[in-house]
C-alpha cells in the first residue's frame, strides 16, 4: 500500500510532497504507518502529529484520505462534538495513537513536576483519565499546549495538581522524530470527581 503525503508548515505558506521515509523521520510511529492502517486509528495519530508539528497533513492512498490540521480537536473547534477518542481507556488511547509502536522514552514523575515541566513546553498533547463509574478510568480531558487557552487551563490544573484524575499523560516529539511521554497518577484528595475536573468531553 503506497501513500501520498502533502505537508505545509503553519501557518500554510507553501506545500512540500513528502515520501513515507521523510514523514517517519518527522514522526517515527508513521515508519509503522500499515499498523496504524490497520487499527483504524491513522486519522487519530495524524492529528496528534499534527499538532505536536504544527503543521498541516494530507495523507491518501487510493480513494481514502486523511487530515491533520493543528487545533482540530481543540475545544474551540469541537463545536459541541466529542474528541474522537472521548471515553477511551488509557491503553487504548496509547494503542490508538500509536505510542506503543516505537521505542518511546518515558518518564513517571509526581502530579507537581509534571506541572511545572509543562509549564515550560511551546506545544505538546495532553490526556487526562478520570473515573467515571467504570472500573478503569477513561480519557475525559485533552489539551493541546499550542492553544493559549489550553495553556491558561493547564496552569490550573497544575495549581490543583490534577485534582480528581486518575492518570495524566503528556507527550512531545523531539527533534529527531522521537516521542517522549510523560506520566502522572494524582494523588486525589478533596471532592473534586473527575467529571467536575474541567471534564469537557
Amino acid at each position: 500500500m503506497s501513500f501520498h503525503i502533502l505537508y505545509a508548515p503553519h501557518p500554510p505558506q507553501f506545500t512540500l510532497h513528502l515520501t513515507l521515509d521523510q514523514l517517519a523521520r518527522r514522526d517515527r510511529r508513521f515508519a509503522q504507518i500499515q499498523v496504524l492502517h490497520r487499527r483504524g486509528t491513522l486519522g487519530l495519530a495524524l492529528q496528534d502529529s499534527a499538532d505536536l508539528q504544527q503543521a498541516h497533513y494530507t495523507l491518501r492512498t487510493g480513494q481514502t484520505e486523511w487530515h491533520g490540521t493543528p487545533g482540530q480537536f481543540d475545544e474551540d473547534s469541537l463545536a459541541g462534538r466529542r474528541h474522537p477518542a472521548a471515553g477511551w481507556s488509557e491503553a487504548a488511547v496509547t494503542a490508538g495513537l500509536g505510542l506503543d509502536l516505537v521505542a518511546t522514552e518515558r518518564h513517571d514523575l509526581a502530579a507537581c513536576e509534571l506541572g511545572a515541566m509543562m509549564s515550560t513546553w511551546s506545544c505538546g498533547v495532553i490526556y487526562a483519565f478520570a473515573h467515571q463509574g467504570g472500573i478503569s478510568p477513561t480519557l475525559t480531558r485533552r489539551l493541546n499546549l499550542a492553544n493559549f487557552y489550553d495553556q491558561v487551563e493547564l496552569d490550573g490544573l497544575a495549581l490543583r495538581q490534577f485534582e480528581g484524575y486518575a492518570v495524566v499523560c503528556a507527550h512531545r516529539l523531539d527533534e529527531h522524530g522521537q516521542l517522549q511521554v510523560w506520566r502522572t497518577e494524582p494523588q486525589r484528595t478533596g471532592a473534586v470527581s473527575g467529571e467536575q475536573a474541567l471534564q469537557r468531553f
